[in-house]
């Protein structure tokens, strides 16, 4: 059951607190096959960091997480911990995110779920993962292939329903559940799929501090501090929801 976290900012900032909790809260959830963080640098260059590295000693986890969370300063943040679906799929280049540029901009991709059925497909465009029977690199290439295909159909096409259109496609096309959070330096799209098992609603945050700093976190953790959260669920008679966010703000509220 991989638990996911992303932070929208209105201007650079850091959140080692929000990600530290989320850590041990992951950790006691049993997700121990791996943990990446990704975010955005000043010149929109996305960067991933994932390791393999827990080590447990008396009350006290060791790891480079923390390290981690302390050096990263960005509008966008994403923070994800693995409970691998098929245990032999484990290391590092098995950790999300994932990146891949298309679009004209740098994308990070990270998954909680899990679908068999995907691996079957082929993309015309670059592999991200040379393994193929990884399930998430898989449907990150699905998602990519059907946002350029959608975009390029005509000049009046948004982003937003690039995005809302490859989420029905992938659940009409493939059996599986498809939780996400997909990222470029100017927008995250948070992605819930109802259906699946354990993870089928998300909680988020809005912070708002004086003058213009704002923030939106999302995650799958309940409760992650003692602060009101919204609880995020798609309404009756449909499968999932679709978040737009950036620089701390919703833009779009979508169900799929």
């Amino acid at each position: 059951m991989c638990d996911l976290l992303v932070a929208s900012f209105s201007s650079e900032y850091t959140a080692p607190k929000t990600l530290h909790e989320f850590m041990i809260r992951c950790v006691r959830r049993g997700d121990l096959d791996g943990w990446g963080v990704g975010f955005f640098l000043k010149n929109r260059e996305g960067v991933i960091v994932k390791n393999t590295d827990f080590v447990f000693r008396e009350n006290t986890i060791i790891t480079a997480f923390d390290l981690v969370a302390r050096c990263i300063e960005s509008e966008i943040i994403l923070a994800h911990f693995r409970l691998a679906s098929r245990k032999e799929l484990y290391g590092e280049k098995y950790a999300h995110p994932f990146k891949a540029k298309f679009l004209g901009a740098e994308w990070i991709f990270a998954h909680n779920g899990y679908s068999e059925s995907i691996l079957e497909y082929r993309t015309s465009n670059r592999i991200i993962h040379k393994d193929r029977t990884f399930d998430s690199p898989r449907i990150f290439e699905f998602i990519r292939d059907k946002m350029i295909e959608y975009l390029h159909g005509g000049p009046l096409r948004s982003l937003f329903y690039a995005v809302k259109n490859a989420i029905k496609e992938l659940y009409h096309s493939y059996d599986g559940t498809y939780n996400f959070i997909l990222a470029n330096s100017n927008v995250v799209f948070i992605n819930l799929d109802g259906q699946h098992p354990h993870n089928n609603r998300m909680y988020m945050i809005v912070r708002r501090k004086t003058g213009y700093d704002r923030a939106i976190i999302v995650t799958t953790v309940p409760n992650l501090t003692n602060e009101e959260w919204i609880t995020v669920r798609p309404r009756r008679n449909h499968r999932g929801k679709l978040l737009m966010i950036s620089e701390g703000e919703l833009l779009y509220n979508a169900d799929v």
